[in-house]
């Protein structure tokens, strides 16, 4: 008798965690984008949630929520049902801002780590019709007329801004952030001059295929493939090897389970063909995290970039 009901107890419990491996959504899931419509992060996500409505046989959508340098749509989480249902992009970012200001959420307590996805791609940027035909000649611009010259970032504090203090401090040039609220923005305002040069994520990569704009410089440990004749920040002395990843994260209380599932579905989907295409086409490095390796990256990034912030001359204090 003992042995028919242990046996009966493995069955069931088998088919609870069977039932929790296969979670499928059971109405419309929402995914927050922090940047423009257009941008290579929109695009990525438009396809994943293509492909997830057809695979869960449920609407996803997605919902852009700009504002607060990029954090605002994770930051949206904190009042959303922790059942899957919400998603968010969480950039570097979030680890970040927190350190710059008092907030209401917290980037690692607040959230359910589910998938890390790609990381960005940084670099210093131009117009084909630049008179800077080098970083050496930017840089010699920086120092001749200091803060006369203005470049893009996404946010004060991102990884652009960042990137561009560590050139100040090595070169003595000055440059001016002018922040934007995403690729797709920094994109035309340097098309229409009104910056000189962009410095963050690879969304100017198609220009600068089309030729339309000149890339002087990357912010990578080695050569991009694709520009094997731009060189690294690092080839020119200056220490910055810049990578920005991101990834999707959920309520806080979302069950492990369910986590899981919309991982697995999501890593799946970033190595079709097509989203392979996309990353090459954006500079996007592959970043796959699972749950627990993503939360804990982010647990790390958090605690450790504070002195780096504080070097930076952007935090007053290390704590």
């Amino acid at each position: 008798m003992l042995k028919k009901i242990v046996i009966g107890l493995s069955l069931v419990l088998s088919s609870i965690t069977f039932a929790q491996d296969k979670w499928v959504p059971s109405n419309t899931v929402t995914m927050l984008n922090p940047f423009p419509a257009g941008g290579v992060t929109d695009q990525q996500l438009r396809y994943i949630a293509t492909k997830l409505s057809e695979r869960w046989k449920q609407p996803v959508i997605v919902q852009n929520r700009l504002g607060a340098a990029g954090t605002l749509a994770a930051a949206s989480l904190t009042t959303a049902k922790p059942d899957g249902h919400t998603l968010a992009i969480l950039t570097v970012n979030s680890w970040r801002y927190p350190h710059y200001n008092e907030l209401s959420w917290h980037p690692i307590r607040d959230f359910k780590y589910v998938v890390g996805m790609n990381a960005y791609t940084l670099g210093i940027i131009v117009r084909a019709d630049s008179p800077w035909k080098s970083l050496d000649d930017l840089i010699a611009a920086g120092k001749a007329e200091p803060n006369k010259y203005n470049y893009a970032t996404v946010g004060v504090g991102g990884g652009g801004q960042l990137m561009m203090i560590e050139i100040d401090n090595t070169t003595n040039a000055k440059f001016t952030n002018v922040p934007y609220k995403g690729g797709t923005e920094f994109n035309q305002a340097l098309l229409a001059g009104e910056v000189q040069f962009v410095a963050d994520a690879s969304n100017w990569a198609p220009f600068v295929d089309s030729g339309q704009f000149r890339a002087l410089a990357m912010a990578t440990e080695k050569r991009v493939a694709k520009y094997p004749n731009v060189p690294t920040l690092t080839e020119k002395g200056i220490k910055v090897i810049g990578q920005s990843p991101y990834g999707l994260v959920a309520p806080k209380g979302t069950p492990d389970h369910v986590a899981q599932a919309i991982h697995d579905a999501v890593t799946d989907i970033l190595k079709e063909p097509e989203m392979q295409e996309l990353m090459k086409k954006f500079v996007l490095v592959p970043w796959t995290k699972t749950p627990q390796e993503f939360e804990a990256y982010a647990t790390q990034y958090f605690r450790d970039v504070r002195p780096l912030l504080v070097k930076a001359g952007l935090v007053k204090d290390a704590k």
